[in-house]
C-alpha cells in the first residue's frame, strides 16, 4: 500500500486489511496506513467500521476529512456517534463549572474569619493548639503500633495455616 493509493484501494481490499487488523496481523507501519486509508474512505463494512472504532477514527480522521469540505460524508457509526460525542463534551463543560464553583465556594468559606476549630479530649476542650497536636501525634503513634502488632499477628495466624495445609496436603 503506497501513500498515495489510500483512496485508490477497493472496499474489498479495504475490508480484507480491516479483517487483518482487528487478527493483529498488521505491522506497525500497515496499521499507520489502514488508518489513513480508513479516513480517507467512505466504504463501510462491519469489518471496516469495527477497525475505524478501533484506531478511534469514527470521529477523528473521517470527521476531519468531512469537515475540510472533502465532499466525504462519515461512516455511519460516526454519524451516529457524533451526536452523543457532543452531548458528552457538553457535559463535561457543565460538571468542570459545578466542580469550579463548589471548590471556589469551599475555599471562600474556610477563609471566613467566623469559622471556628475546637479540640475535645475525652469531655474537656483543649485551649491550645500545641497541645492539641502533640495529643494528636500520640494518639496517632499508638495507633500505628496498634496496626504494626496486627499485621504481626495476622502474618503469624497466616504462617500457622500454611504450615498446616503443607501438613495436610503431605498426609496420604
Amino acid at each position: 500500500m503506497r501513500t498515495e493509493n489510500y483512496n485508490k484501494l477497493t472496499a474489498e481490499e479495504l475490508d480484507l486489511l480491516a479483517k487483518a487488523y482487528l487478527e493483529c496481523r498488521l505491522s506497525k507501519l500497515r496499521e499507520m496506513e489502514l488508518a489513513m486509508a480508513l479516513g480517507e474512505s467512505t466504504v463501510s463494512t462491519p469489518a471496516i467500521e469495527e477497525a475505524r472504532e478501533s484506531l478511534g477514527l469514527e470521529l477523528g480522521l473521517a470527521a476531519a476529512i468531512h469537515e475540510s469540505g472533502s465532499g466525504r460524508q462519515l461512516s455511519g457509526a460516526a454519524r451516529r456517534k457524533k451526536p452523543f460525542a457532543v452531548f458528552l463534551r457538553v457535559a463535561a463543560c457543565v460538571a468542570a463549572v459545578f466542580v469550579i464553583a463548589f471548590t471556589v465556594k469551599m475555599a471562600v468559606s474556610a477563609d471566613d474569619s467566623d469559622s471556628c476549630l475546637a479540640v475535645y479530649v475525652d469531655g474537656a476542650k483543649v485551649s491550645s493548639e500545641v497541645e492539641a497536636r502533640k495529643i494528636a501525634e500520640s494518639v496517632e503513634k499508638e495507633c500505628m503500633a496498634m496496626l504494626r502488632e496486627s499485621q504481626r499477628s495476622s502474618k503469624e495466624e497466616y504462617e500457622t495455616c500454611m504450615t498446616i495445609i503443607k501438613e495436610l496436603k503431605e498426609k496420604p
